[in-house]
């Protein structure tokens, strides 16, 4: 027998013998009166001395019993008991002097001429066998330690007898002894089965409940790995976004010929940070802080975002991009479906070598089907499932950056999940992919319709800008964007220089309408407690603008519960001067 199966036996055994000690350590009453009715009965009719010390021997036997059954409560209560063979060493011999005892009852008082009182015998030791069935199956051979030498001893004895019908109650002694075997020993097999099932299922449950665990660890490390990359390769990128997006601008203005070497610098830093914001996107929705608001909306304003969004990008790889105009209205997010829906077209175009992409939508009943179809290089089934996961990939052993990370299908998953609708997959490889997203129908004249996301900048003199942020290159970087714009803007590193200048500007009657800050200060600080104390010590109040690379979900929580605008590093520079426009200071 391996380890494992002999660990497993001695654990059913224990099991067992606790389960036997628990049913029937407080049955010494019942055995007492058993005892003292036999005998009273036995002695009233025969008037035999033996009778006596046959009483004397079943008290005896009880009083074994009893000492078996509290020995065995108090080992059980200790940090390590005994081993399940010792007690069941013991238990079998005190149920064979159990045996015994009532066995030897026609040896010291059967009559010859008193075939009632042996009759009556018979069925006293028949039926005692029998009601000891359900406390001796706990044990193997329990029975038999028992039933054996009580009944071998009372047949013997009726065989002794000259009479013919004490030889008939022996044989059905004897039959009664081997029925009582065999049904004791079926019955124990049964609970040996039941708890070997029991612990095979604990076993089972532990085993999937330390796999949970590891898979919930695992996500979370991946999740707090995520946000950590993100901002760690944020901080440079921002840096670099701003102040490429200044030398762009002074080039511009100046007719350089360098200006066009500055604007593909910013098409690649724009290029890295979409596929920064795509992890951004993996932290907001596994943090919870985006909420599908369902409502009608018209498939056709959708629709014309993608074609507007995508049909240059489709031109440069010289593809056809046709989205079908459609009347039908169904029930989503407009939002979270136009980036549902962009995901899968900007995938589609990424590994569509010729031919093109098509956006369609149809009515099928109750749903409306928007399937988004290529020409690609296809997916292959043992793929298909695969391709929603992060970071996997088909067709890019080299990870060719232009092909994206590999989330963006992750990101679908996820947010057909947040508006509860289903995402299917049909391709072959070699022939195009055609993913189909199942929408609920609904017949309304007046939708919702969403807007493109672009930044527009706001007219209006611009507001005097405070930027706090510990990073000197990140200082220096805003300052020159935003003073090439023409913003008043001046910079500080932490919390007492912001409050200084705050004050100067205050009582120069030139105050700062604007508090643009990071969230993760120097030496630990919390920028949004920063910002909160600043805020209660100025009236009227700066607007806050918080520009960070914080992605954990925690801060993405703590961001969207306080309400306060947010742009994630790195901050394209339109939509950064038209977040400033819009906001306005607050007076207490």
């Amino acid at each position: 027998m391996s380890a494992p199966s002999a660990a497993l036996s001695q654990r059913i055994s224990y099991e067992l013998l606790r389960q036997l000690h628990a049913a029937h350590a407080h049955s010494g009453v019942g055995a007492l009166t058993v005892v003292t009715l036999f005998w009273v009965l036995f002695y009233w009719q025969l008037r035999d001395r033996w009778v006596l010390a046959w009483a004397l021997l079943l008290y005896l036997n009880v009083a074994v019993v009893f000492i078996w059954y509290a020995r065995f409560g108090v080992d059980a209560r200790r940090p390590v008991p005994r081993p399940p063979a010792y007690w069941l060493r013991r238990f079998h011999a005190v149920q064979a002097f159990a045996g015994l005892s009532w066995g030897i009852a026609p040896w010291l008082f059967a009559a010859q001429d008193n075939l009632p009182v042996n009759a009556v015998l018979v069925v006293a030791v028949m039926g005692l066998a029998s009601a000891s069935q359900g406390t001796l199956s706990f044990v193997r051979h329990g029975m038999t330690s028992f039933a054996l030498p009580m009944m071998l001893c009372l047949a013997v004895a009726l065989l002794r007898q000259p009479d013919p019908l004490h030889g008939v109650l022996a044989f059905f002694v004897l039959l009664h002894l081997l029925l009582s075997i065999k049904l004791s020993s079926d019955h124990h097999q049964l609970m040996v089965e039941a708890l070997r099932a029991r612990f095979d299922n604990e076993a089972l449950a532990e085993r999937l409940g330390a796999q949970v665990v590891a898979t919930e660890r695992a996500s979370q490390e991946k999740t707090r790995f995520l946000a950590t990359a993100s901002h760690d390769l944020r901080q440079p990128l921002h840096a670099l976004a701003l102040m490429g997006s200044a030398l762009r601008e002074r080039l511009a203005r100046q007719g350089h010929p360098e200006a066009r070497q500055a604007g593909e610098m910013m098409r690649a830093v724009d290029a890295l940070g979409s596929s920064l914001d795509a992890l951004l996107d993996v932290s907001r929705l596994d943090a919870g802080v985006v909420v599908a608001e369902r409502v009608p909306v018209a498939l056709q304003g959708v629709f014309l975002e993608l074609q507007r969004r995508f049909e240059a990008s489709a031109s440069v790889r010289e593809l056809a991009l046709r989205v079908r105009a459609t009347p039908v209205c169904v029930r989503a997010d407009a939002h979270l479906l136009l980036r549902l829906l962009s995901n899968l077209v900007d995938n589609a175009l990424k590994y569509t070598p010729c031919g093109g992409v098509l956006v369609a939508a149809r009515k099928r009943g109750e749903q409306v089907w928007v399937d988004v179809v290529d020409t690609g290089i296809g997916i292959a089934p043992e793929h298909a499932a695969l391709v929603f996961d992060e970071f996997y990939q088909v067709g890019n052993p080299g990870r060719d950056r232009t092909l994206g990370l590999g989330i963006g299908l992750s990101i679908v998953r996820r947010l057909a999940e947040l508006m509860g609708l289903s995402v299917r997959l049909h391709s072959r490889p070699g022939c195009g992919s055609r993913f189909r997203v199942v929408l609920p129908l609904v017949e309304v004249a007046r939708v919702f319709e969403p807007v493109s996301d672009a930044p527009s900048r706001v007219s209006g003199p611009a507001p005097r800008v405070l930027v706090l942020d510990d990073e000197a290159g990140i200082r220096h970087a805003m300052l020159d964007l935003l003073r090439t714009h023409g913003i008043d803007a001046e910079a500080v590193a932490d919390e007492t220089a912001a409050e200084a200048a705050l004050r100067e500007a205050q009582m120069g009657g030139q105050p700062f309408r604007v508090l643009l800050l990071d969230y993760r200060l120097a030496h630990g600080a919390d920028g949004l407690q920063v910002a909160q104390r600043l805020r209660q010590t100025f009236a009227p109040s700066p607007a806050l603008l918080l520009v960070t690379g914080e992605t954990a979900p925690e801060r993405l929580r703590e961001v969207q519960r306080l309400g306060i605008p947010v742009l994630y590093k790195p901050v394209q520079a339109e939509r950064l001067l038209a977040t400033i426009g819009s906001l306005k200071a607050i007076e207490k």
